[in-house]
């Protein structure tokens, strides 16, 4: 399973997140070989973070999704990381905040991919792999 992790930021926020990804995206490389099973073979987490004003809600930008492709074996997940918290948090809260997304999409993903992939093992893998970090 390969993971890759990118995001969908505000500028103000980009490029600590940047750096915080390339860490998590190296730590989850040590589970790549891992069995979760056969439907899931790479996975795309990419937060959101960005300050949503009414207006962008209403446009109908950054919205969050959970997409698998079964003949690719591919998911693609989007989901939100409250903008403010990450903002006004310190390096170890922005660590958390993204283990939590991390940990959400994979729960999200299990729930849309119902056979052969073992998203709670997947989930117990990525929370030893990070203990040290909460």
């Amino acid at each position: 399973m390969i993971f890759f992790i990118s995001g969908e930021t505000d500028i103000n926020v980009s490029e600590e997140f940047g750096l915080l990804i390339i860490e998590a995206e190296k730590k989850l490389q040590s589970l790549e070989n891992n069995d979760y099973g056969n439907a899931v073979r790479d996975i795309g987490i990419i937060p959101i973070i960005v300050n949503l004003t009414p207006e962008i809600i209403e446009s109908g930008f950054f919205k969050e999704r959970v997409k698998f492709s079964k003949k690719n074996k591919d998911a693609d997940i989007r989901l939100r990381i409250d903008y403010h918290d990450f903002l006004n948090g310190d390096l170890q809260k922005k660590k958390e905040l993204l283990l939590e997304n991390i940990i959400e999409s994979v729960r999200a993903l299990g729930q849309k991919v119902k056979r052969d992939f073992d998203s709670t093992k997947l989930e117990r893998d990525i929370i030893e792999l990070f203990k040290s970090e909460v």
